[in-house]
């Protein structure tokens, strides 16, 4: 590894645990004002202050989750690929976060949702 590497075994250390700009796909798809969210910003929404609501919106499965302003956000269920494959779609999200696990060296961590309620992980 030569980036975002926190174990010398994997290759050279850089101690990068969240996506600089240029490696951010949010970033190099939409601009500056655009990013992918940071650990904490995906724990707000895991938090106990928000409400979690399995809804379809303009005929697209998905959480609609409310936060305590009453303001809130829809995630498709868009499901997950692997490889060339798509899986679960219509029945669960997978939303990728810019920080990665320090304990797990190439490992980032994911807010995973379906139809039953939602996981936080890393992979």
């Amino acid at each position: 590894m030569t980036k975002y590497c926190t174990d010398s075994d994997d290759g050279t250390v850089d101690n990068r645990t969240r996506l600089i700009s240029s490696d951010d796909v949010a970033t190099v798809k939409w601009g500056s004002k655009w990013r992918m969210p940071t650990l904490e910003e995906m724990n707000e929404l895991r938090g106990e202050d928000c409400t979690w609501t399995w809804t379809t919106q303009n005929g697209v499965k998905g959480m609609k989750l409310t936060g305590p302003n009453g303001n809130s956000i829809f995630l498709p269920a868009a499901g997950n690929r692997y490889g060339t494959g798509l899986y679960d779609r219509g029945s669960s999200g997978y939303y990728w976060s810019a920080t990665l696990d320090e304990d797990g060296n190439c490992a980032v961590y994911y807010l995973d949702f379906y139809s039953g309620g939602n996981i936080w992980d890393n992979v």
